[in-house]
């Protein structure tokens, strides 16, 4: 029904002036095409962000327990405020191709140092580390800018059908980052190798990203940048004053640092639990994996039969209000886990906050970002979704304080509820403004045969 709809107006536009003489069938592959690209970035980016930060936590939380996080994540909070700051100056102020062809290029060589690093006589906890930094570039920056390109391609209407499928893509690559991060070890053991040779995976993702990515969306319409000359001060300020008029969104970049912040002490809480239970860094990986893998499987169910007709039906100001609430019900299962001593009931609340995480919040941010202009869009992205991320990870040491002054695992989750609860209050103005929010002038957007 939905294809329909976009053949339709493919009809109207071409039958105005605009792709005279292609038939229907042709727009239509040519869509297909473009989404086919987007996703295959969103899986590949998945499976290297996924797989490194299964690998590097494992090999970090085995040799010096979930504490070493509490470092390794504050320094990778501070270098992703510090990309993002430099990354808000020209994301979009150049062409978007070129950009994240340039970005695959560049972690790819980083990776490789990284890997040189293992290699040689370096104490693993070094490039482990290092790694572990590169994995959260690849689940935090470089799906915002992929983010943004789904957006220059397809409009804001389509965003209902095209973005969950999208979404899908991404959970599709996690889940197999997970999955050969819980098998591989047993693989690796059998020819005495480590889990550090899965590292060679992503740099090799990234540079058939960089070739094959622009190709198929030659003919795509994709921003070519506002061309403007801004320094990063200039840029994050234009994007904050921005963002403070529209009032949904102004409501969630506040949503998004309390709910994220929430999320990462949960996590925090979870590897806690883990390293209690687990000494060994292969038997950690593959629990670890193995539960996010879970996760990611019913993120998909609910991708393919939920999350689309929440977008179609309801509100996409509502759907943004389902991560804090559900935090909130996540973070009490799993303070109560810890508190019985029983590292299932952490799963169980671990993938219940995963669950909106994964399966609704992805698809719902990229519907709220197609409504934003071309030349905004990737700054925003970057404002509402990594700077809270970036955050959240410089407070993990508050965390790790709290928990060992009562010396107790069941902490983090309880200040995870009480940060959600928060989120919830700011979900509420989110929805009640959303409606009014895009009659603003300031979202106006071009438009484009899709």
């Amino acid at each position: 029904m939905t294809s329909d709809r976009f053949d339709a107006l493919d009809d109207l536009i071409a039958a105005a002036g605009a792709g005279a003489g292609e038939s229907p069938e042709t727009r239509r592959l040519r869509r297909v095409r473009w989404e086919r690209a987007i996703g295959a970035a969103c899986a590949a980016f998945a499976v290297a962000g996924f797989l490194t930060e299964v690998v590097a936590s494992s090999i970090l939380v085995a040799d010096s327990g979930p504490r070493a996080l509490a470092i390794v994540w504050p320094v990778s909070g501070v270098v992703l405020l510090v990309l993002a700051r430099i990354q808000g100056r020209f994301v979009d102020r150049h062409a978007r191709l070129p950009v994240l062809t340039g970005l695959c290029i560049v972690y790819a060589v980083l990776f490789g140092l990284v890997l040189a690093l293992f290699a040689g006589d370096v104490p693993t906890v070094v490039p482990a580390a290092l790694a572990a930094l590169l994995g959260d570039q690849m689940n935090f920056l470089l799906p915002v800018v992929v983010g943004a390109l789904a957006g220059d391609v397809f409009t804001a209407g389509q965003g209902a059908s095209v973005f969950p499928r999208l979404a899908r893509w991404g959970l599709g690559g996690q889940v197999a980052g997970l999955l050969v991060g819980a098998v591989a070890p047993f693989l690796l053991d059998r020819i005495d190798a480590t889990t550090s040779w899965l590292l060679v995976a992503p740099p090799l993702l990234l540079l058939v990203v960089a070739a094959v990515v622009p190709g198929m969306l030659r003919d795509a319409s994709t921003s070519e940048g506002h061309q403007r000359a801004e320094t990063s001060s200039e840029s994050f300020r234009s994007t904050l004053e921005f963002v403070r008029e529209l009032p949904a969104f102004r409501w969630l970049l506040l949503l998004s640092f309390f709910a994220i912040a929430a999320g990462t002490a949960l996590e925090f809480g979870f590897l806690d639990v883990l390293q209690a239970e687990y000494a060994d860094a292969a038997d950690l990986q593959v629990v670890f994996a193995g539960t996010a893998l879970v996760g990611f499987v019913i993120s998909v169910l609910l991708q393919s039969f939920v999350t689309p007709r929440l977008l179609m039906r309801g509100s996409v100001g509502r759907a943004l209000g389902a991560l804090p609430l559900v935090t909130v019900v996540a973070a009490l299962v799993a303070a109560l886990g810890g508190v019985a001593g029983q590292v299932w009931i952490v799963v169980v609340g671990i993938l219940l906050w995963r669950l909106p995480r994964w399966g609704l919040d992805p698809a719902a941010r990229h519907a709220a970002y197609a409504t934003l202009p071309d030349e905004r869009r990737a700054r925003v992205a970057l404002l509402l979704d990594l700077v809270p991320t970036a955050v959240g990870q410089v407070l993990v040491p508050v965390t790790l304080g709290l928990a060992v002054l009562v010396s107790g695992n069941w902490l983090a989750p309880l200040v995870a509820a009480a940060v959600a609860g928060v989120a919830v209050a700011m979900a509420r103005r989110v929805d009640r403004t959303w409606d009014d929010t895009q009659l603003s002038y300031r979202l106006k957007r071009r438009k484009r045969i899709a």
